[in-house]
């Protein structure tokens, strides 16, 4: 945390500071300055209306600050009070300051310092229709929509997802995507607003294999931590080569009655991940329900067991193309949306299995070790964008991908022995060999121990991070050079 000087307000990364008369040339120029009027609203002010209104001069009705990052002034807030224990603020980041994280910082600090310091309940802002970005700092920062007072909202659609014109982003068949259009952006609102860095309240999320294993636990995961969620699953037959069955219809409902009972809104997709067609239709119906995407987990995927030699096109195909060509999908269709929005969190599912080779998987082996590298070139792309790109990789998980027999043979052989065929016996077998190979001394880890791996990649504590893999593995890592 930054030095703060007396008087100031201090966040992580940033300081406010009272704006005094001695700050008059530096905001003289800001507010004159086309490019940082648009962020604030309005027109550019001559020097004598910047003197009047922003260098302190109507304390104590309005409370103007400067902050900095680092000592160097990077934005300008204000707060003022509208009754006893509430009122409203404002903030804007200098053009050169912005998509690095400061806004969200600062907007933190100021809340904390209203909510604690002044004993405030309700805070409340109204950022323009016209800056989708300010829009998205103020949702990180833990503000959500309302009407106005005694006016709710007659459509239904967060007012915080409305309106405005955003920078074109490239997309197939070279139409720019946009928010619906809207007359009006209503105010945003918190009460006792969260400043926890992993805190999603008004952030919506996108989960593909949502039906069940890490995909619901993803889900769920970042319900309760404030995300509204998009699940999208096939619900049916990937491949016929499966050893196991395929998720059906009421696998999705119930990840959905799961994330509704953390009292965050659920939408059901259904669509196969090498449709991407179909992957572009389902991320331009949760952006014309929801008004947007941040987070997106890539998370879809099947596994089956056969040696190298005794493939044939379909064995090795399905793997490829559902998991790697699915994954760079999901990213292809929803990728674009994040672009419009100002940024956001693309996630990947990898494997273990994606670091090293398997015994009688090079289908997936290398469909999961394709992951990664998509992962970390999609890092380089994105990056510009405002979004980050990560991969989970998870470790041998406690789902239907695992739980089967040509899973137990396998690892039986891949250990030197025999598999006899029999469901119960072979699992019995496989559980104490791979409990024997983990450090932690679990054969399989349940998929609720990845789901806080999602939350953190998707969450402002992240936002630094991008182009990297996270493990949870119970320790098999550590065998991992790669």
């Amino acid at each position: 945390m930054p030095d703060t000087p007396e008087g100031g307000i201090a966040g992580e990364t940033t300081v406010l500071i009272p704006a005094t008369e001695q700050h008059l040339p530096l905001l003289a120029d800001w507010f004159a300055d086309p490019a940082f009027v648009r962020h604030w609203g309005g027109r550019p002010l001559t020097r004598e209306e910047v003197s009047a209104k922003y260098t302190g001069r109507r304390r104590p009705a309005v409370v103007s600050l400067l902050v900095l990052r680092e000592a160097v002034p990077v934005g300008y807030a204000q707060y003022v009070s509208t009754g006893p224990r509430e009122g409203g603020i404002d903030l804007v980041l200098h053009p050169s300051a912005q998509g690095r994280g400061l806004g969200p910082d600062a907007a933190r600090a100021l809340i904390r310092h209203l909510h604690t310091v002044l004993g405030w309940d309700r805070v409340t802002v109204d950022p323009e229709s016209s800056n989708p970005r300010a829009v998205r700092a103020w949702r990180k920062a833990g503000f959500r929509a309302v009407g106005h007072p005694g006016k709710p909202s007659a459509d239904g659609v967060p007012a915080e997802r409305r309106g405005g014109r955003v920078k074109p982003c490239p997309v197939p068949g070279g139409r720019p995507i946009r928010p619906a259009p809207s007359a009006r952006l209503r105010p945003m609102t918190t009460q006792r607003a969260s400043t926890s860095p992993f805190d999603l309240s008004g952030r919506v999320a996108v989960v593909t294999g949502a039906a069940r294993g890490i995909g619901r636990s993803a889900a769920v995961a970042l319900a309760a931590a404030g995300a509204d969620v998009a699940g999208l699953d096939i619900v049916g037959e990937v491949s016929p080569r499966m050893d196991f069955a395929p998720a059906e219809p009421a696998d999705l409902e119930e990840t959905g009655r799961a994330v509704r009972a953390h009292g965050r809104r659920w939408l059901a997709l259904r669509a196969d991940i090498r449709d991407i067609a179909a992957l572009r239709a389902a991320a331009e119906r949760v952006v014309q329900e929801w008004g947007g995407i941040d987070v997106v987990l890539a998370n879809a995927g099947i596994q089956a067991f056969k040696p190298l030699l005794e493939m044939d096109d379909g064995d090795w195909f399905d793997q490829i193309d559902n998991n790697l060509t699915g994954t760079a999908n999901t990213l292809r269709a929803f990728g674009p949306h994040l672009v419009a929005r100002g940024g956001g969190r693309l996630i990947v599912t990898s494997s273990t299995q994606g670091q090293h080779g398997t015994k009688w998987g090079a289908s997936y082996s290398a469909s999961k070790w394709g992951i990664i590298g998509l992962m970390k070139s999609a890092a380089l792309d994105l990056g510009q964008y405002g979004i980050t790109v990560n991969a989970i990789v998870p470790g041998l998980i406690d789902t239907a991908l695992t739980r089967h027999e040509d899973r137990y043979a396998q690892a039986i052989a891949d250990g030197g022995g025999t598999p006899t065929g029999d469901v119960s016996k072979d699992e019995q077998t496989a559980a104490s060999s791979l409990a024997a190979k983990l450090p932690l001394g679990v054969p399989w880890i349940d998929p609720d121990a990845v789901a806080p791996a999602v939350v953190y990649l998707a969450s402002d504590a992240a936002r630094m991070v991008s182009g990297t893999a996270l493990s949870v593995t119970g320790g098999d890592s550590a065998r991992i050079t790669a």
